[in-house]
């Protein structure tokens, strides 16, 4: 029953928004904030839209620069996520990995 509330927690969120600039998924979702990225856009001042959670489906859009970028790595480091996208998964450990590998030469 708890894990059903949890899913509908952020199921509330859209999956997706659509903008001039592109597609912006979902991929993390924390305590405070809403994370959307635009994979396509490899601009990492405009790449990244970050919300803060109201409340219900309520998000305030708090930065789409780089400060949501920055705020993004920041997030993913500190791994208390409610939520995060299968391919922000993915990408968190190949960057972490590879992070690994460039100390380790």
């Amino acid at each position: 029953m708890a894990s059903q509330k949890l899913r509908r927690e952020y199921t509330i969120y859209d999956k997706s928004m659509k903008r001039s600039t592109g597609l912006f998924s979902k991929v993390l979702i924390t305590e405070e904030f809403v994370f959307y990225h635009n994979y396509h856009d490899t601009d990492a001042s405009q790449n990244v839209e970050m919300y803060r959670r109201l409340g219900g489906p309520t998000l305030q859009l708090i930065s789409k620069d780089c400060i949501a970028n920055e705020k993004l790595f920041e997030e993913l480091q500190k791994q208390k996520w409610r939520y995060i996208s299968q391919t922000m998964k993915k990408n968190y450990k190949l960057h972490i990995d590879d992070s690994t590998n460039r100390l380790l030469n």
